[in-house]
């Protein structure tokens, strides 16, 4: 359901895994690959509601880096992209530590610190999950049920759609 790119973005994808699913996409294909715009329109409820739940448990510096693409009407899933540089290492933690240099000063220096230094070893940490990739757990799982009933409704729909222009 997510997975990671090298350039640090958290990509959240939402399929249909269902065997109605596999078999809604062979009756529109059956029919000339029509749109299917009640599955376009349930995956888009599915994205807002995965979107909305994210941004609830994410930290505020995340908050505006959590984009949802465009569903299309031939679409059989759809994503989210979440750009912060962070949030990868939220999600998942550290096991190595790095250098901290600094970017436009010669100097390091936060509050707290005895005196201003050159460079700053940030240590590897724990994840603090917010998304629930691994387990499913935190704003997936919480918002899975809602998503199911969502996609449900729309197969449901398009069931009825193809079967009553067939």
């Amino acid at each position: 359901m997510a997975k990671e790119k090298k350039s640090g973005n958290i990509y959240v994808s939402i399929g249909i895994p269902d065997a109605d699913v596999r078999r809604l996409t062979r009756l529109i294909n059956l029919l000339s690959d029509r749109e299917a715009p009640f599955l376009a329109a349930g995956l888009q409820e599915a994205q807002r509601i995965l979107v909305d739940e994210i941004s609830s448990r994410a930290p505020r510096v995340v908050v505006p880096t959590i984009r949802a693409h465009p569903v299309g009407p031939r679409s059989r899933n759809a994503t989210i992209t979440i750009s912060h540089g962070a949030a990868k290492e939220m999600e998942f933690g550290r096991k190595k530590p790095r250098w901290i240099r600094p970017r436009l000063k010669r100097l390091l220096w936060w509050p707290g610190a005895e005196h201003p230094v050159r460079k700053a070893r940030h240590g590897p940490f724990a994840a603090r999950p917010f998304i629930g990739v691994m387990d499913r757990g935190h704003a997936i799982g919480a918002a899975e049920p809602r998503i199911r009933d969502v996609l449900a409704a729309a197969i449901d729909a398009e069931f009825d759609r193809l079967a009553g222009g067939a």
